[in-house]
C-alpha cells in the first residue's frame, strides 16, 4: 500500500502508515529475538521506539500484535511520537537495566 507523499506534493510516493506498522512489527520481532538470545530468559528487556506521529496513531489500534509480542519476548515496549521523523523512519533504543550482582 502506498499514499501520496505529503513531503513532495504528490510527485512521488511513500509507504502508508499501515505498511510502516507491518514493517516495524517484523523489525521489532527480529530485534527482540536477537536480544533475547543474548540474555537470560528471566531478564525483562525494555525498548523505546520513536515513530512518526501518523505511524504511531495507526499502531495504537494494534494491541493484538504488541501485547503478545511483549509477552513472547518478555519485553516492555515504550512508544513515543517524534515529529522530526519521516513517515518511513523509526528509532529503537534498548533501555534495559541489567543488574550486575
Amino acid at each position: 500500500m502506498r499514499a501520496i507523499c505529503q513531503y513532495c506534493d504528490g510527485d512521488g510516493f511513500m509507504k502508508s502508515p499501515r505498511t510502516m506498522c507491518n514493517e516495524i512489527y517484523r523489525k521489532l520481532a527480529e530485534f527482540l529475538q536477537q536480544k533475547r538470545e543474548k540474555l537470560p530468559s528471566e531478564t525483562k528487556t525494555e525498548f523505546k521506539i520513536s515513530l512518526n506521529s501518523e505511524v504511531l496513531e495507526r499502531m495504537k489500534n494494534d494491541e493484538n500484535v504488541l501485547i503478545p509480542m511483549e509477552k513472547k519476548f518478555n519485553a516492555k515496549l515504550l512508544f513515543r511520537s517524534d515529529s522530526s521523523l519521516h513517515i518511513e523512519g523509526d528509532k529503537i533504543a534498548d533501555v534495559t537495566k541489567i543488574d550486575k550482582d
